[in-house]
């Protein structure tokens, strides 16, 4: 075993800054492990002429205007105003209005999103953006990166209710320089409630036996914050073996004082439900259950060097049925566990501000199919006689260097991601990126710009997954991608637009390519993908607009439109040029005595591409194009007091679409509930 020790010197104007880092890496299997051992600040303040840059956004309340709250988009602190990318904020009289009644029926309506759903109301989604795949979105829920290492099946197995989110970050394009390896094509963050004393629950029921409840509550005593919320989800299925029951369990507490800030977060998520066709349309009555459960600890100073470390962990366990009532006839088992560590430090000096960090993470994988074979097999918990045989760990450690400058209305942020693991040339590789936006009109319009380079490592079902067709690959490379965007946004009072071009080049993209000579489909990094496209969105908010018995109160829509292309040189893919290409999302909002409130969602999606169908009838297969398709929700809510009452209508005229192969999806679907908050202060 050799040891060494990495100090790290930072010097700024009339301070100096000392990291030091404990490094252990463990010879025999060649495995680095990094532990962070110690950190260690010496700081000598002086007297520092105070820069228009220096304002604290970490203490920015959370009830300011949108553009005056911290988000997503950049390693420094930053609010929207200073953002040089696009990223778009759900809000969270936004979810209250909408007619979703989980995080991925509400990503359906974002711009250039693209939800395509196994099963509806939480069961089982992939996520894509910018025409990636499911595989290339990472997941944060306030910050903690909670993304699947084993498939981005898996990825939404969050144990976050829809009514304790007080807003979702989507940010478009590449993140690795902020976030690292898989936010390849974009991020994903959650943010949840922390009101100081609340006490609320709901009810929902619907067709198809839908039954879906919840209940939070959150106190503070002084300095100290607890708050939790429970919630269960079931329905016995619109059609044969889509019956599903979910339960989520979430809880978070914090510690703020003056120098300060203590924030840890635990949930749980369970998920059973019949599977029909979910991965191959030869077995309709597949059937899986999932379990997650991730935990975070994070303590962040308030100092003008701002010292921020989190230690963090998600475990994920599925089990897969291939027929539900015969589970000799094939049955997996696989658990993963993901967990890290992560210290930033920021400040600011007559440069500008500068953030540097790094993160420790380890992925593990135990499983009845995937991984390298085990030298003692491992008993899989609550079971009599099946066995884990498989296994694979690797660790990735990633050095973070962003740095901000400001000069009038130009803002600049440019920074790196160093990335080494072991798997992988045991080399450092360097993804930089520069982010650059110059606002106009005090600050009400902003014009970006900015060029990325990021990575996607490859998951373990692309590594390891095997069965008489498809063979994976564990000697891949990751993925890597240059992204290229540009725009304009305009925000006042009561309207906001904006317009984003975008241009995507992939290098070493994992296919899954035909070898003839075997017979088999197997994964390679072989592809090379480019992308293009714009996003358009608009939003406006109406001032008095009708009488005393109707108002129009929002109106707002997106467009997005996106072209690929995919090099494979001689070989044949598995997959066409399978991608979302028009996403058109409308809304409007109104109510009637001010009490009765209406929502409508009209959406239009267009996917290139086509996927292999199959008549159960006849037993053949047959190649089927994706076929647009229009779908109307709408929201009907009433408030009296402390009560409130809606009904919801999803996919209102009965259209029959597919978002995968031959899922054929619900049609419509009525819902109705009520939701009692007793006491609220925020």
């Amino acid at each position: 075993m050799s040891q060494y020790l990495i100090l790290s010197k930072f010097i700024v104007p009339s301070r100096e800054m000392t990291l030091i880092f404990y490094i252990t890496i463990k010879r025999p299997n060649n495995i680095i492990k990094t532990g962070l051992l110690i950190l260690s600040i010496i700081a000598l303040f002086k007297p520092v002429t105070s820069f228009a840059q220096a304002e604290d956004t970490i203490s920015i309340s959370k009830n300011k205007e949108l553009g005056e709250v911290e988000i997503i988009g950049q390693r420094t602190p930053a609010v929207y105003s200073q953002i040089a990318r696009k990223v778009t904020v759900i809000t969270r009289e936004e979810i209250i209005s909408s007619s979703a009644s989980t995080i991925q029926d509400l990503l359906e309506y974002a711009a250039s999103v693209d939800i395509r759903q196994r099963n509806v109301h939480g069961v089982q989604a992939d996520i894509q953006l910018r025409g990636g795949t499911f595989d290339e979105v990472m997941i944060l829920i306030n910050g903690i990166n909670i993304t699947d290492s084993q498939t981005g099946h898996f990825n939404l197995d969050i144990p976050v209710e829809l009514s304790s989110v007080e807003r979702i970050e989507i940010l478009h394009g590449s993140g690795a320089r902020i976030y690292g390896a898989n936010a390849y094509k974009g991020v994903i963050n959650i943010i949840t409630k922390k009101n100081s004393n609340q006490l609320t629950g709901g009810i929902n029921y619907g067709q198809y036996n839908l039954f879906h409840s919840n209940a939070s509550a959150g106190y503070t005593y002084g300095k100290l914050y607890n708050g939790v919320t429970f919630s269960h989800n079931s329905s016995d299925g619109f059609t044969e073996n889509t019956d599903y029951k979910i339960n989520h369990i979430y809880y978070q507490g914090e510690i703020n004082n003056r120098r300060v800030n203590i924030f840890w977060q635990a949930g749980l998520n369970r998920k059973a439900f019949g599977a029909n066709d979910f991965y191959s349309p030869s077995f309709p009555e597949q059937y899986e259950e999932t379990s997650s459960k991730f935990g975070s600890l994070e303590l962040r100073t308030k100092g003008k060097i701002k010292i921020s470390g989190i230690v963090y962990l998600r475990s994920h366990q599925d089990h897969f049925l291939l027929k539900r009532n015969i589970p000799s006839f094939y049955e997996n088992y696989h658990l993963t566990d993901n967990y890290g560590i992560r210290v930033n430090a920021s400040f600011t000096s007559i440069l500008g501000k500068t953030s540097v960090g790094i993160e420790d993470r380890n992925e593990n994988i135990l499983s009845t199919v995937l991984g390298e074979s085990l030298s003692s097999q491992v008993k899989v918990k609550r079971t009599d006689s099946t066995y884990y045989s498989k296994g694979y760990s690797r660790n990735t450690l990633s050095y973070f260097l962003e740095h901000n400058y400001t000069l009038n209305n130009l803002y600049i942020t440019g920074g790196f991601l160093l990335n080494l693991n072991k798997d992988y040339h045991n080399k450092i590789e360097i993804f930089p990126g520069i982010d650059l936006s110059y606002c106009l009109f005090d600050n009400k319009a902003k014009l970006f710009a900015s060029l990325n380079r990021s990575l996607r490592l490859p998951t373990f079902t692309d590594m390891f997954y095997k069965d008489p067709s498809n063979e994976g690959n564990a000697e891949l490379n990751p993925e890597e991608l240059m992204a290229f965007e540009t725009g304009i946004e305009y925000k006042s009072n009561n309207k906001s637009t904006g317009v984003t071009l975008f241009r995507d080049r992939g290098k070493h993209v994992i296919d899954w390519i035909w070898l003839s000579d075997r017979q088999i489909y197997k994964a390679m990094n072989i592809s090379e993908v480019t992308t293009w496209g714009f996003e358009f969105s608009g939003k406006y908010h109406f001032k008095n607009a009708g009488s005393r018995l109707f108002n129009l109160n929002d109106m707002g829509a997106s467009y997005t439109y996106i072209d690929l292309e995919k090099v494979t040189g001689e070989y044949e893919s598995k997959y066409s040029l399978d991608y979302l290409k028009h996403k058109l999302q409308y809304f409007v909002t109104c109510n009637i005595i001010k009490k009765i409130n209406f929502n409508w969602q009209v959406s239009y999606i267009s996917r290139n591409g086509s996927y292999v169908d199959y008549n159960t009838l006849t037993n053949t297969r047959f190649i089927s194009p994706f076929k647009p398709y229009w779908l109307i929700d709408a929201k009907i809510s009433y408030t009296i007091r402390f009560i409130n009452l809606f009904a919801v209508a999803t996919n209102m005229f009965n259209t029959k679409y597919t978002d995968i192969g031959n899922l054929i999806q619900p049609g419509r679907w009525i819902i109705t509930g009520i939701q009692i908050d007793l006491f609220h202060d925020n």
